[in-house]
């Protein structure tokens, strides 16, 4: 029996609280309530009207809706791809026309340089550069022959001090 005295207070603070939570939203309606509940003793339920949910999309609506951001990231994949082919191929074109730019100086540089060394190699201007520098040309020349090698190989192939130096001695 001592725990019915501890639920029925338990159910007056309950319904105390509830009141008290009527009384500051709706003070008319909380009495009605409050009065309800002691006459019937137990709550006042009523309902309240949420505001209306939209529909969901349709699945016809969703697939449509995807495949159109499909189309749109394809195409500025595709956008993106062929930016990158462009500014890659106008780099290599601009490598292509300096490299020519390049190509036709060191052309034009070798050229000069081929005409400079012609007028300095010839026999005219080597005579005047040399009568220039206090030269003269020779009276006499004299040829000297020297003799026939006299280095030998051994049986490998390699070169063979020994037998060098016999082959000295032998002529003398």
């Amino acid at each position: 029996m001592a725990a019915a005295p501890a639920l029925a207070s338990a159910d007056r603070s309950a319904r105390r609280n509830q009141s008290q939570f009527h009384s500051s939203a709706h003070p008319a309606t909380t009495r009605r309530s409050s009065e309800r509940t002691r006459r019937e003793g137990r709550p006042d339920v009523r309902v309240v009207r949420g505001a209306r949910s939209q529909s969901a999309p349709s699945d016809r609506l969703v697939v449509v809706a995807k495949m159109v951001f499909f189309c749109v990231a394809v195409f500025a994949l595709i956008g993106f791809v062929r930016v990158t082919i462009s500014s890659v191929s106008y780099g290599v074109a601009s490598q292509t026309s300096e490299l020519r730019s390049q190509i036709t100086a060191m052309e034009s540089e070798s050229s000069t340089l081929s005409i400079q060394k012609s007028l300095v190699a010839s026999p005219s201007n080597l005579r005047n550069e040399a009568t220039s520098l206090g030269m003269s040309p020779a009276e006499n020349t004299e040829t000297i022959k020297l003799a026939d090698d006299v280095v030998k190989l051994d049986a490998a192939g390699k070169l063979s001090l020994a037998s060098s130096l016999a082959a000295v001695a032998a002529e003398g």
